[in-house]
């Protein structure tokens, strides 16, 4: 399945910042954590990521919250994808490409063997 395209919805690079503060406080029900709030001091770029590159948060991943739902939600990204409708790009920050948004999308994109992303990348 490494053959799919993979279609991405981008927003212009000069509404980028207001785009990823939007879309993380609807996301992360305006808990102003470390990461939100850095995101307010960096430069985003796109680019595409080897998905192998990009650091998980473990403790976010053993929740049971998040475990309640995660394999729903990425049966609806890979659909998506295999529709080809575009999807958001992963949200990473720091030199360890450290994902802060996008897990079901990453999973669905791991799921379906697809190597590499397109990624909002947060850079100091």
């Amino acid at each position: 399945m490494s053959h799919l395209t993979v279609k991405y919805q981008v927003v212009e690079s000069f509404r980028t910042k207001e785009y990823l503060l939007e879309l993380l406080d609807r996301e992360w029900n305006s808990q102003k954590c470390g990461d939100y709030n850095n995101i307010k001091r960096v430069e985003w770029i796109i680019q595409s990521v080897k998905l192998d590159e990009i650091a998980l948060d473990q403790d976010l991943l053993a929740e049971p919250e998040f475990k309640k739902d995660i394999q729903k939600r990425v049966a609806i990204q890979k659909n998506n994808i295999l529709r080809n409708k575009p999807i958001t790009p992963l949200v990473v920050m720091y030199k360890n490409k450290y994902l802060i948004d996008g897990y079901a999308r990453f999973f669905a994109l791991k799921e379906l063997r697809i190597k590499e992303a397109k990624v909002y990348f947060g850079k100091f």
